[in-house]
C-alpha cells in the first residue's frame, strides 16, 4: 500500500489523571470548551504530513499575514500555504516505507539504526509518534 500523499491530524493524545493517556479526535477538540488546553491542542489540529518517493514533511499553516515574512525567513511554503516545519529523508524498500530520524547513538552497545518504519494501526492511522495520528487528507 502506497503511503504517499497528504495526510492531517486523526487524534492527539493527552493525559488524563483518572484514565493515564487517551487521544482525543479532532471533533473532540473542537467541541472542549475554551481554554489553555483547547488552545494548545488547537495549534495541532492543522498539522499535516506529506509523503513522497523520497521525503516525509512535516508541515502547518502559515497566516496570510506572516507568509511573506516566513519565505523571507527562508520558510518553504507549499503552493497550499503550509509551510515545511521539518523534513526528513524517505525510503522504500520490498514495499515497507522508512524515514530517517534524528536519533543518532548506541543502546547496550549496539549503534541505533536511524531509520524507522512508517506503520499503520488497524484503523489505518499513521503514527510518527506516540502523541500524533494521521489519516488520509481527502
Amino acid at each position: 500500500m502506497s503511503l504517499t500523499g497528504k495526510w492531517k491530524i486523526k487524534s492527539l493524545a493527552t493525559f488524563d489523571p483518572e484514565v493515564g493517556f487517551k487521544n482525543l479526535t479532532v471533533d473532540e477538540i473542537l467541541a472542549m470548551p475554551e481554554g489553555e488546553d483547547k488552545e494548545e491542542f488547537m495549534k495541532m489540529v492543522n498539522v499535516m504530513v506529506n509523503i513522497t518517493d523520497a521525503k516525509l514533511s512535516m508541515l502547518a499553516p502559515i497566516p496570510a499575514d506572516q507568509l511573506e515574512e516566513a519565505k523571507a525567513a527562508g520558510v518553504v511554503v507549499t503552493d497550499d500555504g503550509l509551510g515545511v516545519m521539518e523534513e526528513y529523508d524517505l525510503k522504500v524498500e520490498n514495499g515497507a516505507y522508512y524515514y530517517k530520524t534524528s536519533v543518532t547513538g548506541e543502546v547496550m552497545g549496539e549503534e541505533i539504526d536511524p531509520w524507522q518504519e512508517l506503520k499503520l494501526d488497524e484503523e489505518g492511522g499513521l503514527s510518527l509518534n506516540p502523541m500524533m495520528t494521521f489519516e488520509r487528507a481527502q
